[in-house]
């Protein structure tokens, strides 16, 4: 049922902001996307090949067993992303244009990233660590939570995503410490999330930039 919801809302949302949803898939084929998640997953084969299996050390951690209970809640996109859809939906509804446009983006964050994190688990296929299935790689809650973080810092600034990426960090320790997730894992998922919300609604049109200076014009490419 609760994946059923969530492929909902992001049916609803393609048809709703395809365009937009295009726009920041096409961004993030951009080198600078790719190339995050490039670092993602050589930081991921790295991890693979040396201690990567946390569970022992984080098991029974106060700093994570009852926190963990909440992020592993706030990270499930099966939650997240009605509530984002919700937002989105309210601010329309009742003419608030800040809310709207928050709902959107994080709606719009939210779907491309379960739409690039649902393949990759599909394709490789890897068991998790408690053997429950094989749908370990990426960890779509650790995507979830760095994408909504990097996506807030991007449109209101440092001070409003500091508690989101301290949510974010807890969200990944939490589910390697509840045996769901290698390091491998987190480590992919929050590079999927970081990238995702580099690209989210940035804009597409001043790529190439030239500026006049005193000394002549000065010509800039974004990435």
């Amino acid at each position: 049922m609760q994946h059923a919801i969530e492929a909902l809302v992001i049916t609803v949302a393609l048809v709703l902001q395809g365009p937009e949803l295009r726009n920041d898939a096409q961004a993030l084929a951009q080198p600078r996307g790719l190339a995050t998640l490039v670092v993602g997953g050589v930081a991921a084969m790295a991890a693979s090949s040396t201690h990567d299996r946390w569970y022992d050390d984080l098991r029974g951690s106060w700093l994570l067993e009852r926190p963990s209970d909440v992020t592993d809640v706030y990270g499930s996109s099966s939650l997240n992303l009605p509530i984002t859809f919700g937002l989105w939906g309210g601010g329309r509804l009742l003419g608030h244009s800040a809310m709207a446009r928050l709902g959107s983006g994080l709606t719009r964050t939210l779907a491309l990233t379960q739409m690039i994190v649902a393949p990759i688990k599909l394709s490789v296929r890897r068991q998790r660590p408690d053997r429950s299935n094989r749908l370990s790689f990426p960890s779509g809650h650790t995507a979830s939570t760095f994408a909504m973080a990097r996506y807030v810092q991007r449109q209101y600034g440092g001070r409003p995503s500091v508690p989101l990426y301290g949510l974010a960090v807890v969200t990944g320790a939490g589910r390697m410490e509840g045996n769901r997730h290698y390091l491998s894992d987190v480590l992919m998922g929050a590079a999927v999330g970081i990238a995702v919300g580099n690209v989210t609604g940035a804009p597409r049109g001043d790529r190439f930039r030239v500026t006049p200076t005193p000394g002549g014009v000065r010509a800039r490419l974004r990435f």
